[in-house]
């Protein structure tokens, strides 16, 4: 299917007057900051540079849709599906997540900051050198991550390293927040965790280990 240039301001009005199927149109470099475009349907497009921030995308549908450099700052996310997409370079930080979708989307390079994306799907997602600086991910999440993960990590002590059970045992059983994950040349995985306090106003770190070495397919 051809996909059809569009404007971001006949998407905002058209959306206003209950159209919700916007698939296969091309919009670089849009603006469609700060709206309100739940159950929005965008598959199949090309959106690279277009600026989402603040915007409302509950239950969204962006499936196998480009959306390289896209920026989604700030936006909430819940329910909304990204399956198949190209999310690479993208500016995710700081978004709100709850059943969000990544599954075999490319997340190469993208900006994953201070997200909690626990809740999320990320089956077969490619999260190479993408930056998840104080964002939270599930020990289950974390053995589905393959390739290597660059983060920005700002505060680090790795003279512990204690088990995880001891961490969280310690932190009353908060999740650990996931710092950093490298693929070893003989193929174990190493994986730097910390788990943060409520203290200040991002938290401060109660301490970082590292996860014993394991086998890149355990």
């Amino acid at each position: 299917m051809e996909r059809k240039p569009i404007m971001a301001a006949e998407i905002i009005e058209r959306y206003r007057n209950g159209e919700r199927d916007f698939s296969g149109v091309v919009l670089k470099s849009g603006d469609l900051s700060g709206s309100s475009l739940k159950g929005i349907i965008l598959k199949d497009s090309d959106l690279s540079d277009t600026n989402f921030s603040n915007t409302d995308l509950t239950g969204a549908d962006f499936s196998e849709s480009v959306l390289q450099r896209a920026i989604f700052r700030g936006a909430n996310l819940r329910s909304t599906v990204f399956f198949k997409a190209d999310l690479a370079w993208a500016n995710m930080r700081e978004t709100f997540m709850d059943n969000t979708d990544f599954r075999s989307a490319n997340l190469l390079w993208a900006h994953l900051c201070k997200s909690d994306m626990a809740s999320a799907k990320i089956d077969g997602a490619n999260l190479s050198w993408s930056c998840l600086a104080d964002s939270k991910l599930s020990l289950e999440q974390m053995a589905e991550i393959e390739g290597e993960t660059m983060k920005s990590i700002r505060t680090t002590d790795y003279g512990s390293h204690q088990s995880i059970d001891q961490r969280e045992e310690e932190a009353g059983a908060q999740a650990p927040t996931i710092l950093g994950i490298y693929k070893g040349t003989g193929g174990e995985k190493h994986v730097t965790l910390g788990i943060y306090n409520s203290g200040g106003e991002e938290g401060t770190p109660l301490g970082l280990y590292l996860t014993k070495k394991q086998r890149w397919d355990d």
